[in-house]
Order: C-alpha cells, then sequence, then structure tokens
C-alpha cells in the first residue's frame, strides 16, 4: 500500500468500522492482501468485517458480543500532574501528606516529580535518598520513617495498590497522554495485512512495514525502518504484581521510538516504555529474527542484536555492539561501545567498551578459551 497523503488511522478506522464502502480519499486497501496505491475517488474492497476495538483493526468474527458493545474510547479527563488525594479516588488509600506528582516509578530508574512505592525498610531507605521522588506509598508501620518533604499515602498493600493505581490511570484517564490520532507519511509503504494502532503510531517517510506485522500505540518508527513480516512493535514486558491475592500485569504506557534505517527482522518482539519512558532501537540498528527486547531498553546505532537473543529491561547498549544470536542480557546492564557477545552467551554484568565475552556466565573471551583447554 502507498499512501498519497497523510492518513488519520483513527478516522479511517471508523469509517470502515461502520461499514463505509464510498470514497475513502486515496489511502487504504486494509484486507485485501496485496500491496495497494489507490488513487482518489477508488474504492477501497474490504474482504471481510472489521471494527475498532483498542485501537486495533480486528476481524469482528473474533469478538464476543460484549466487547463488540464496549466503548473503547471513554476516558477521564486528568493533567499529566496529579495529586495524591486525586489518585485515592480513584485507588482507594490513605493520604497523610498530599503532594503533587508528575509520574508513577519503581525506586530501580527514578523520575522527576515520581510517585513511587515501599514496603520494606530497604526500599524506605532508598526513597528517603532519592533527590527526585516527590511522594512514597507505603504502609502505616513505615510512614513514621518518610519525612515531611515526601507526600504521603499508607495501605496494607504498597505494591499492588500501586500498580493498580498505574492500570487505572493508564485505561482510565489521560494522564499519561491524551489520545492522539495516528500519522503515516504518505511515502510509507504498509501491508494490507500489517496491522497499526488507530492511535500513538508516528509513521515517517519511506517506511516498510511487512505482512502480519503489528505496531502498537506509542510507537515511532522514523525514515526508512524496515519491519519485517510478524514482528510486534510496541509489546508489553514481563512486569507484573505477584502476591497471595494473585497476579496484577502492569499496563506499559511509554513510547517506543526506532531511529532512522534500523530493521526489524520477522517475528522480532519489542516492548514500549514503562510509565512515561522510551524504549529506543538507535539508527541503523538490525534486531534480529526472533529476538525480544524488553522495555526501556536503549540500543545504540548500528548495533546488532542476532536471532533469538534477548535484553531484558532497562538495559543499555551502546554503539556498533555485537550481541549474537541466542545470547542474553540481563536487566538493568550496560554494555560499552563496540562490544561483541558471543553467541550464547549471558551477560549478568557490566562490560566495558570493546570488551569481548563468551559463556554462561560470560567472561573474557580469550580467558574462556585458556579455560576450555586447561581442561582437555
Amino acid at each position: 500500500m502507498f499512501a498519497q497523503k497523510p492518513v488519520c488511522i483513527r478516522t479511517l478506522l471508523l469509517q470502515i468500522a461502520v461499514g463505509a464502502r464510498g470514497r475513502c480519499g486515496s489511502e487504504y486497501c486494509v484486507l485485501a492482501g496485496r500491496w495497494q496505491n489507490f488513487a482518489d475517488g477508488q474504492t477501497p474492497i474490504i474482504g471481510r468485517p472489521a471494527r475498532v476495538f483498542c485501537g486495533f483493526y480486528v476481524d469482528a468474527r473474533a469478538l464476543g458480543p460484549n466487547q463488540l458493545e464496549s466503548d473503547p474510547w471513554g476516558t477521564i479527563q486528568l493533567p499529566s500532574t496529579s495529586r495524591l488525594l486525586d489518585a485515592a479516588q480513584i485507588v482507594p488509600f490513605e493520604v497523610v501528606a498530599d503532594s503533587e506528582f508528575e509520574t508513577l516509578g519503581f525506586l530501580s530508574d527514578p523520575a522527576p516529580g515520581m510517585l513511587t512505592f515501599a514496603e520494606d525498610r530497604r526500599f524506605l531507605r532508598q526513597v528517603i535518598g532519592g533527590s527526585q521522588i516527590s511522594a512514597v506509598l507505603t504502609t502505616a508501620d513505615l510512614a513514621g520513617g518518610v519525612t515531611e518533604r515526601f507526600g504521603l499515602a499508607i495501605t496494607a498493600h504498597p505494591r499492588r495498590d500501586f500498580f493498580r493505581l498505574h492500570n487505572a490511570l493508564a485505561d482510565q484517564t489521560t494522564f499519561y497522554g491524551e489520545r492522539i490520532a495516528s500519522e503515516i507519511d504518505a511515502s510509507a509503504r504498509i501491508h494490507p495485512r500489517a496491522s497499526v494502532a488507530a492511535e500513538g503510531v508516528h509513521i515517517g517517510p519511506n517506511v516498510t512495514i511487512e505482512a502480519n506485522a503489528v505496531v502498537g500505540p506509542g510507537c515511532t518508527l522514523r525514515r526508512g525502518v524496515v519491519v519485517r513480516a510478524g514482528a510486534v512493535l510496541g509489546a508489553a514486558g514481563f512486569q507484573a504484581c505477584r502476591d497471595e491475592q494473585g497476579y496484577i500485569e502492569m499496563q506499559h504506557t511509554g513510547s517506543l521510538l526506532v531511529e532512522e534505517g534500523a530493521e526489524i527482522f520477522s517475528n522480532a518482539t519489542i516492548a514500549r516504555g514503562l510509565f512515561r519512558q522510551t524504549t529506543r532501537i538507535g539508527c541503523e540498528a538490525r534486531i534480529g529474527n526472533n529476538a525480544f527486547v524488553s522495555h526501556n531498553v536503549q540500543i545504540g546505532p548500528r548495533s546488532f542484536v542476532g536471532h533469538g537473543a534477548v535484553v531484558n529491561g532497562h538495559a543499555r547498549i551502546g554503539r556498533e555492539v555485537w550481541i549474537g544470536p541466542g545470547a542474553v542480557v540481563t536487566n538493568s546492564v550496560s554494555v560499552g561501545d563496540g562490544c561483541f557477545i558471543s553467541l550464547g552467551s549471558v551477560v549478568v554484568s557490566p562490560l566495558d567498551a570493546r570488551e569481548h565475552v563468551s559463556g554462561n556466565f560470560a567472561v573474557q573471551h580469550r580467558r574462556l578459551l585458556r579455560h576450555l583447554a586447561s581442561l582437555r
């Protein structure tokens, strides 16, 4: 599909959702099964029923009656800066000292104006020592250790209520951002069987998205990006609250930025950021077949993530790094510029620039070779 002018995806999807078959302008053949270029006045032929649900194209036959009747667009208008007293109206907890907060976040990755939680004294010490935290959710037993410079709310289950609050803000309000119709540059080439979210996507010039690829909300693809068949961009990574009451999976409300000239190979999955954070794939980087890049990861320019490799959350990968097929980089690890991580390696500690490591757990490559030679 070649678009002749910028596309308002939300409007277009809504037209198709109600069965519009008239003049749709010059942009989309959604389900025809081949690349298309429609001139002004032509009518795209819709091959089967389609409907908008939660920002995605879906086949209406795949949805149950309750889903078809729901209203996925209803949200509560809420400013990007909120207060504990406002939050307590969404997830009930006791506010001891009201305070503004600009985002939610974990102590491991602080952000300015952050609301966080502390469920034991070790976490509370980190809160008190944090310069960017504005408010904390904690237990009544720990509340006495919170100084006056922080907003304070108490609950019996700080972690669970923190997750509940975040998900409610994401699902029911505009706290994490207004819903903005997706924009696609006229020169982008998108296969009819690809799925692009109706909101929050920005696709730049000369981008190619192949069949069965998914581009979710919060994704920005810059000039010349290639997304191969079956890749999923803007997915969720593991981030769950698990306790005696069960699981709460955290909604991902951040973004994914794929820089100019990067290529995402078939069936790779890249998670969008948590909270207001960004997962970033650098210029001319390559993400291999079946690789997984988790939330808030930073991949430097011209770096390669090999087929089947895994880069876990918050990892920082420098420029021109090679991560071999099947390798794993654990969460929050930094990898310096020019490093070479051999296939199948498991990296659990930071690497300086231009290190070459191998093994599970990964050590200096030459050291591993010497060790293997000594076993003969």
